[in-house]
């Protein structure tokens, strides 16, 4: 369903409260805890505002008393976003969640609010999480990032890297596993983004393809019937055939149950945007498409090698 498309079923569905969640998984996990909008690369960025705006249209008509714009972009531009959006009735930091009952209060009784605090140096536990409704969910074992990755801009939206309790997430996991959940995914670990070592440098991460495969055949021979995604960058600056190709076939030695593919995007306020040899938007394309191919052949040959299997499996 198109973003306008799940906007609708929202709105005429539920006529108290709507949540519209986009961007990465974290959003999924803390929207069960209403725009959560993404501000992670510019596609996101552009989303979330024409999200938003289309929502505008519901406050016009009525069906909407009061809007709240939260999640990385609110966290990243309050001050834009309110001046920007006069609409918007609240834009809420990802700190200010547990304040959300008040700040629809003040909005009901026509009051505006942008709430943006800093980011705590402590993971903040959320309140226990609502009945799972598929047989899959996320757990977010942590938030932030120290690394501060050349391209990337989650340390400047999300803060630090900050670890949840232990016993935080065992409890979650029983939860989940106690109301149904078949799957549970981590999210928070490090994708590998390249196998290039020239670009991994260029990237600022460490490193190399050996360790990489590595540290794959470790955690499957040590986890049985462990499925492993990770997310790629295809277009980064800098990056020639060579560096593509050694990128190629890394993908068809590490087998990833799961990959994802981003083409580079050179965001403001990181180290990588103003790197010389910024690689042409159509060429950046093509690699795009031309890694997904071995990516979903993989995929599908997984998936079908799981038919009929129990374990959980669908059949």
């Amino acid at each position: 369903m198109t973003t306008t498309g799940r906007l609708t079923s929202l709105i005429d569905h539920n006529p108290l409260i709507a949540i519209i969640t986009l961007g990465c998984p974290k959003n999924e996990v803390e929207t069960d805890f209403i725009i959560n909008t993404c501000g992670f690369i510019e596609p996101a960025k552009q989303e979330s505002i024409d999200t938003t705006l289309e929502a505008v249209k519901y406050k016009k008509s009525g069906s909407c008393r009061a809007l709240i714009l939260t999640g990385c972009l609110a966290q990243r531009y309050p001050n834009e976003l309110a001046k920007g959006l006069p609409e918007v009735d609240a834009v809420v930091g990802l700190s200010a969640h547990p304040e959300l009952p008040k700040i629809i209060e003040d909005m009901l009784s026509g009051k505006r609010n942008a709430t943006v605090r800093p980011l705590p140096d402590f993971y903040v536990e959320r309140r226990k999480r609502t009945s799972p409704e598929n047989p899959h969910a996320y757990l977010q074992i942590a938030d932030g990032c120290n690394n501060f990755c050349s391209y990337c801009a989650i340390p400047l939206i999300r803060g630090r890297y900050r670890s949840r309790a232990l016993e935080s997430l065992l409890d979650e996991a029983r939860f989940l596993i106690d109301h149904g959940v078949k799957e549970i995914n981590l999210i928070a670990h490090s994708p590998l983004q390249h196998a290039s070592e020239k670009i991994l440098r260029l990237m600022n991460r460490w490193g190399t393809k050996a360790d990489y495969l590595k540290l794959i055949e470790k955690l499957k021979t040590s986890v049985a019937n462990i499925a492993i995604r990770t997310s790629l960058i295809v277009g980064f600056p800098g990056e020639k055939e060579k560096d593509f190709r050694e990128l190629a076939s890394f993908v068809e030695e590490a087998q990833f149950d799961y990959a994802a593919v981003f083409e580079y995007s050179a965001e403001e306020g990181t180290a990588s945007s103003k790197l010389p040899n910024q690689v042409p938007n159509e060429m950046t394309r093509e690699r795009y498409h031309e890694l997904m191919v071995p990516i979903d052949s993989i995929t599908i040959e997984k998936n079908q090698s799981l038919v009929g299997r129990g374990n959980g499996c669908i059949n």
